[in-house]
């Protein structure tokens, strides 16, 4: 039953890790959309 608790709590570790990984993923994303359409629109 222990191992039980323990492995919920892991992954309950586990999905708030891979959130927070797909959250910095989107500032990313956002970041780069941002920087790209300055270029273009300083080539217009």
């Amino acid at each position: 039953m222990c191992n039980k608790k323990f492995d919920l709590l892991e992954l309950e570790h586990i999905a708030d890790d891979i959130e927070d990984v797909g959250k910095s993923e989107q500032g990313e994303l956002a970041s780069r959309k941002y920087i790209i359409g300055q270029l273009i629109a300083a080539k217009h």
